[in-house]
């Protein structure tokens, strides 16, 4: 009986796994994007938007390019939630800091 009760746990912890794995492929072909710029992949976009729920877009001067990292927090945060700083990292090891307030200043 032990037996069959583990089973029956397995296969449902499996079939939790398969609904997992579709609904997270259909929410990240969900997304389109309008005037996105070329350098930046789309598919890693919509997979790190579901995974974290937020990627900073920065200007990097040696790319010459708009590009979109994920980010950490670091240090505090505003009243509003949001970080006074940011540090962007990427697979291959590229990291930089941020500060995202002297980035949106000109906002009104």
């Amino acid at each position: 009986m032990a037996n069959k009760v583990k089973m029956g746990q397995i296969n449902s912890f499996k079939t939790l796994m398969m609904y997992n794995r579709q609904f997270i492929t259909l929410a990240e072909n969900v997304f389109r994007f309008k005037n996105l710029p070329k350098f930046i992949d789309v598919p890693y976009l919509n997979k790190i938007l579901i995974n974290q729920g937020a990627i900073a877009f920065f200007y990097e001067e040696v790319l010459n390019e708009v590009i979109a990292l994920p980010f950490t927090n670091i240090g505090n945060i505003d009243i509003y939630g949001r970080p006074q700083k940011i540090q962007v990292t990427a697979v291959n090891g590229y990291s930089k800091t941020l500060n995202p307030r002297r980035l949106c200043n000109n906002v009104r």
